[in-house]
């Protein structure tokens, strides 16, 4: 355990025995639910989760799994594990080797992250079918439905602005809006929109090349 973790572990106890820093308790009575460090309550001093029952319209749901919260999000399992979705379905038109993949990588994360991005101003509407806390199922297809297809997308490096800049060090660059958009529009060919409401509505396994 590290200095600072230790620190937290005795800031949250202090505050826990002085009933302050989220340890204050929800104004509901009848709350079930238990406090937690730094817990942030509703201008009535209700916890998130009775905020949640009494006022369901001051929240949104994560762009994939639908779980609840009071911003536009993409919560940290489903944004981990689309990262990893998409790594695995897209092949570039070169051929990569050594380092060469993890530049691949690390340009697909970059251009995922901008993907996500796009999201803070959507206000998707949440759902409670799998509980409050989020996980990744897919893409949302309506009412109690996820879908996790098979794809394959093979993108062009000309169509992303790929340069090599010193083939000694085999550095690489890459326009990363560029590879964003390339991969948005290879999604919606699958039938697959990832900034609607609903993101899909059919699966499709046919290779694409943008």
């Amino acid at each position: 355990m590290s200095d600072g973790e230790m620190k937290t572990m005795q800031a949250a106890e202090r505050a826990k025995r002085q009933r302050n820093h989220g340890f204050e308790g929800c104004a509901n009575k009848a709350c079930t639910h238990a406090c937690y460090y730094l817990q942030h309550y509703s201008q009535e001093g209700l916890c998130s989760a009775c905020e949640l029952e009494a006022f369901p319209s001051r929240f949104v749901g994560c762009l994939f799994c639908r779980a609840p919260a009071k911003v536009s999000y993409v919560c940290g399992d489903c944004g981990s594990n689309f990262n990893k979705w998409i790594q695995n379905a897209i092949t570039f038109s070169t051929c990569y080797e050594g380092n060469k993949r993890f530049w691949k990588s690390q340009a697909i994360s970059t251009a995922v992250h901008k993907i996500k991005s796009q999201c803070v101003e959507m206000k998707v509407p949440f759902s409670l079918v799998h509980g409050r806390f989020g996980k990744w199922r897919g893409f949302y297809a309506g009412g109690d439905q996820w879908i996790l297809p098979h794809v394959a997308i093979t993108v062009d490096m000309d169509s992303v602005g790929y340069t090599q800049e010193n083939p000694d060090r085999e550095w690489y660059s890459m326009d990363c809006d560029s590879l964003a958009c390339a991969i948005l529009i290879a999604l919606k060919q699958h039938g697959i929109d990832v900034v609607a409401d609903i993101q899909i509505r059919s699966a499709s396994s046919v290779v694409n090349s943008l």
